[in-house]
């Protein structure tokens, strides 16, 4: 089992930042000197640090409001006919109609539209990486969107890498994500709901990875997944993700 006191995310932006967030391992540094919005986030275990990402942007526009003295984090939102509905970032926009529009589900031709411009963006970044390490391999975190399986393809058809699925999800789990309200019951869950594959990971011991990832959380799915890794290829590896929950 982890220690989660030796567990630290670091995520610096330029943008605005969400404060007093319930997630004791969750760090937000405001950088405004830095050259994009994207935020640049860094996962350490024990001051190692085990995996680098970026994330596109935040899930939803946010403001920081302060009541009676004390400030704090409100999702922007409004009433339409009676519901509360929230304010979406563009990308945050895309992540949601593909999550949540179901019966019926958003046309095609759309879909793919968003599939294609996340997979262009998460591209250049590939790029970049493929000059810094030797032996990259991509891989993805299931996810009932099929996001994170979509893009993976994508990327390995335009950049000739390697696919190896080390992680899936366990299909006897029926616990409710939504349900967990902290980080250290969300870290207990994600060792029950993913299944690794030890013999793909220990036969791509050599290797760094690059993970796909449609949402970040509270960062117990990707740092269980580094961890993972790291245990094995004693090496850092690397994420992308599409958007990042902003009370998390």
């Amino acid at each position: 089992m982890n220690n989660i006191s030796k567990i630290k995310i670091e995520i610096i932006t330029k943008q605005n930042i969400p404060i007093n967030i319930n997630n004791p391992v969750l760090n937000y540094i405001q950088d405004k000197d830095r050259k994009g919005n994207r935020l640049f986030a860094k996962v350490y275990y024990d001051d190692v640090e085990i995996g680098r990402g970026v994330i596109l942007d935040f899930y939803k526009q946010f403001e920081i409001i302060e009541d009676f003295g004390e400030p704090h984090t409100r999702v922007v939102s409004f009433d339409y006919h009676g519901t509360t509905k929230y304010k979406n970032t563009h990308l945050g926009n895309m992540v949601y109609r593909i999550k949540n529009f179901k019966n019926p589900s958003i046309d095609k031709d759309e879909r793919e539209h968003y599939i294609q411009e996340f997979t262009a963006i998460f591209e250049a970044y590939l790029s970049s990486l493929e000059e810094k390490t030797d032996n990259l391999k991509l891989s993805y975190i299931p996810s009932s969107t099929k996001i994170p399986d979509e893009i993976t393809s994508n990327l390995s058809k335009t950049s000739k890498k390697e696919i190896v699925k080390i992680v899936d999800k366990n299909p006897h789990d029926t616990i409710d994500s939504k349900s967990i309200t902290t980080f250290e019951e969300s870290l207990k869950h994600a060792t029950k709901k993913y299944i690794f594959n030890d013999k793909k990971i220990k036969e791509n011991n050599k290797s760094q990875y690059l993970i796909i990832d449609d949402v970040f959380g509270n960062g117990s799915s990707i740092f269980t997944v580094l961890k993972k890794l790291y245990d094995t290829t004693h090496m850092l590896n690397y994420f992308l993700i599409v958007v990042k929950d902003v009370k998390r």
